[in-house]
Protein backbone atom coordinates (compact mmCIF):
# COMPACT_ATOMS: atom_id res chain seq x y z
CA UNK A 1 0.00 0.00 0.00
CA UNK A 2 1.39 3.19 -0.67
CA UNK A 3 1.31 5.87 1.93
CA UNK A 4 0.23 9.37 0.94
CA UNK A 5 1.62 12.67 2.32
CA UNK A 6 -0.79 15.22 2.48
CA UNK A 7 0.70 18.97 1.56
CA UNK A 8 -0.38 21.79 2.74
CA UNK A 9 -2.73 23.70 -0.28
CA UNK A 10 -3.35 20.61 -1.90
CA UNK A 11 -6.63 18.65 -2.60
CA UNK A 12 -8.01 16.93 0.73
CA UNK A 13 -8.94 13.18 -0.55
CA UNK A 14 -13.00 12.26 -0.67
CA UNK A 15 -13.29 9.97 1.93
CA UNK A 16 -16.42 8.92 3.25
CA UNK A 17 -17.32 7.75 6.95
CA UNK A 18 -20.76 6.57 8.88
CA UNK A 19 -21.46 8.89 11.67
CA UNK A 20 -23.49 8.22 14.85
CA UNK A 21 -25.89 10.54 13.78
CA UNK A 22 -27.09 7.85 11.22
CA UNK A 23 -25.62 9.43 8.22
CA UNK A 24 -22.63 9.38 6.12
CA UNK A 25 -20.75 12.28 5.22
CA UNK A 26 -17.63 12.93 3.32
CA UNK A 27 -14.57 14.30 5.52
CA UNK A 28 -13.62 18.24 4.53
CA UNK A 29 -16.60 19.10 3.48
CA UNK A 30 -18.88 20.92 6.40
CA UNK A 31 -22.21 19.04 7.84
CA UNK A 32 -23.67 22.51 9.10
CA UNK A 33 -25.03 25.49 7.17
CA UNK A 34 -23.15 28.25 8.95
CA UNK A 35 -19.58 26.66 8.33
CA UNK A 36 -17.73 26.91 5.18
CA UNK A 37 -14.62 25.53 6.47
CA UNK A 38 -14.01 21.84 8.53
CA UNK A 39 -11.93 20.75 11.26
CA UNK A 40 -11.21 16.86 10.74
CA UNK A 41 -9.82 15.45 13.79
CA UNK A 42 -8.35 11.82 13.74
CA UNK A 43 -8.01 10.22 17.10
CA UNK A 44 -6.97 6.77 17.85
CA UNK A 45 -10.42 5.63 20.03
CA UNK A 46 -11.90 4.72 22.66
CA UNK A 47 -9.13 2.81 24.14
CA UNK A 48 -7.21 6.29 24.58
CA UNK A 49 -7.12 8.43 27.69
CA UNK A 50 -5.57 11.08 25.72
CA UNK A 51 -7.77 10.87 22.87
CA UNK A 52 -11.03 11.35 25.44
CA UNK A 53 -9.52 14.39 27.27
CA UNK A 54 -8.41 16.08 23.90
CA UNK A 55 -12.17 15.26 22.37
CA UNK A 56 -13.43 16.80 25.58
CA UNK A 57 -11.52 19.87 25.27
CA UNK A 58 -12.45 20.11 21.41
CA UNK A 59 -16.39 19.55 22.54
CA UNK A 60 -15.90 22.50 24.71
CA UNK A 61 -14.76 25.04 21.71
CA UNK A 62 -17.20 23.50 19.43
CA UNK A 63 -18.87 27.08 19.38
CA UNK A 64 -15.75 29.18 18.77
CA UNK A 65 -14.76 27.39 15.74
CA UNK A 66 -18.43 27.67 14.47
CA UNK A 67 -18.23 31.63 14.68
CA UNK A 68 -15.56 31.25 12.43
CA UNK A 69 -17.43 29.27 10.47
CA UNK A 70 -15.66 25.71 11.00
CA UNK A 71 -17.32 22.75 11.82
CA UNK A 72 -15.65 19.85 13.22
CA UNK A 73 -15.73 16.29 12.62
CA UNK A 74 -14.28 13.72 14.62
CA UNK A 75 -13.16 10.06 13.32
CA UNK A 76 -11.55 6.80 14.79
CA UNK A 77 -11.34 3.51 13.19
CA UNK A 78 -13.23 2.29 16.15
CA UNK A 79 -16.45 0.25 15.25
CA UNK A 80 -19.86 1.76 15.60
CA UNK A 81 -20.40 -0.06 19.25
CA UNK A 82 -17.30 1.14 20.72
CA UNK A 83 -18.14 4.77 19.62
CA UNK A 84 -21.12 4.77 20.95
CA UNK A 85 -20.19 3.65 23.82
CA UNK A 86 -17.48 5.82 24.21
CA UNK A 87 -19.25 9.16 23.16
CA UNK A 88 -22.36 8.20 25.61
CA UNK A 89 -20.55 6.69 28.10
CA UNK A 90 -17.40 7.85 28.34
CA UNK A 91 -17.56 12.29 27.42
CA UNK A 92 -20.71 12.23 26.16
CA UNK A 93 -19.64 14.10 23.11
CA UNK A 94 -21.95 16.45 20.88
CA UNK A 95 -19.37 16.57 18.29
CA UNK A 96 -20.22 14.92 14.64
CA UNK A 97 -18.45 11.71 15.38
CA UNK A 98 -17.36 9.13 12.50
CA UNK A 99 -16.11 5.57 12.94
CA UNK A 100 -14.31 2.69 11.27
CA UNK A 101 -11.71 4.30 9.57
CA UNK A 102 -10.34 2.09 7.81
CA UNK A 103 -6.71 1.22 7.25
CA UNK A 104 -6.65 2.28 3.06
CA UNK A 105 -8.59 5.70 4.31
CA UNK A 106 -5.82 6.38 6.99
CA UNK A 107 -3.16 5.48 4.49
CA UNK A 108 -5.04 7.89 1.72
CA UNK A 109 -4.80 10.53 4.76
CA UNK A 110 -1.01 9.88 5.23
CA UNK A 111 -1.53 9.04 8.70
CA UNK A 112 0.82 6.79 11.13
CA UNK A 113 -1.02 3.49 11.95
CA UNK A 114 -0.54 1.51 15.09
CA UNK A 115 -1.15 -2.36 15.80
CA UNK A 116 -3.14 -2.59 19.58
CA UNK A 117 -1.08 -4.02 21.85
CA UNK A 118 -1.81 -6.48 24.18
CA UNK A 119 -3.98 -5.47 27.05
CA UNK A 120 -5.81 -2.91 25.37
CA UNK A 121 -9.23 -2.99 24.73
CA UNK A 122 -8.85 -1.99 20.43
CA UNK A 123 -8.56 -5.48 18.65
CA UNK A 124 -7.49 -3.80 15.13
CA UNK A 125 -5.19 -1.25 13.51
CA UNK A 126 -5.81 2.62 15.00
CA UNK A 127 -4.75 6.00 13.50
CA UNK A 128 -2.79 8.14 15.90
CA UNK A 129 -4.03 11.50 16.07
CA UNK A 130 -4.01 13.71 13.55
CA UNK A 131 -6.17 16.86 12.29
CA UNK A 132 -6.45 19.05 9.38
CA UNK A 133 -8.35 22.42 8.51
CA UNK A 134 -9.94 21.90 5.02
CA UNK A 135 -11.25 25.21 3.41
CA UNK A 136 -14.74 25.28 1.09
CA UNK A 137 -12.88 24.51 -1.75
CA UNK A 138 -11.74 20.95 -0.54
CA UNK A 139 -7.99 22.08 0.05
CA UNK A 140 -5.58 21.54 3.36
CA UNK A 141 -5.04 24.79 4.66
CA UNK A 142 -3.68 23.64 7.92
CA UNK A 143 -2.68 19.94 8.72
CA UNK A 144 -0.89 18.07 11.89
CA UNK A 145 -0.06 14.70 12.24
CA UNK A 146 1.41 12.71 14.98
CA UNK A 147 3.16 9.69 15.54
CA UNK A 148 2.20 8.99 19.01
CA UNK A 149 -0.54 10.14 21.44
CA UNK A 150 1.73 12.41 23.72
CA UNK A 151 2.28 15.03 20.76
CA UNK A 152 -0.59 16.64 19.17
CA UNK A 153 -1.83 19.91 18.60
CA UNK A 154 -2.93 22.27 21.08
CA UNK A 155 -6.40 23.57 20.17
CA UNK A 156 -6.58 26.90 21.19
CA UNK A 157 -3.75 27.56 19.09
CA UNK A 158 -5.64 25.57 16.02
CA UNK A 159 -8.15 28.24 16.59
CA UNK A 160 -6.36 31.03 16.82
CA UNK A 161 -4.79 30.10 13.07
CA UNK A 162 -7.78 28.84 11.94
CA UNK A 163 -9.53 32.44 12.69
CA UNK A 164 -6.22 33.88 11.30
CA UNK A 165 -6.46 31.78 7.94
CA UNK A 166 -10.24 33.03 7.32
CA UNK A 167 -9.23 36.44 8.01
CA UNK A 168 -6.69 36.45 5.39
CA UNK A 169 -8.07 34.63 2.26
CA UNK A 170 -4.46 36.05 0.37
CA UNK A 171 -2.18 35.04 2.69
CA UNK A 172 -0.28 31.95 1.25
CA UNK A 173 -0.47 28.18 2.26
CA UNK A 174 2.32 27.59 4.41
CA UNK A 175 3.93 24.08 4.71
CA UNK A 176 3.35 23.37 0.92
CA UNK A 177 6.79 23.57 -0.55
CA UNK A 178 7.40 19.67 -2.13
Amino acid sequence: MHHTVLVPGKAFPHISVPTLRGDVLTLGKTHTKQAKWQLVVIYRGAHSILCTKYLEELDSMQQAFLSCDTDIIVVSSDPLNTATRHVRDLCGLTLCTGYDLSIDQMHSLGLYISDPQKGEENDRPFAEPALFLVDDEHIVQMLSLSSSTYARADLKTVLEGTKQLLNSPHKPITGSHV
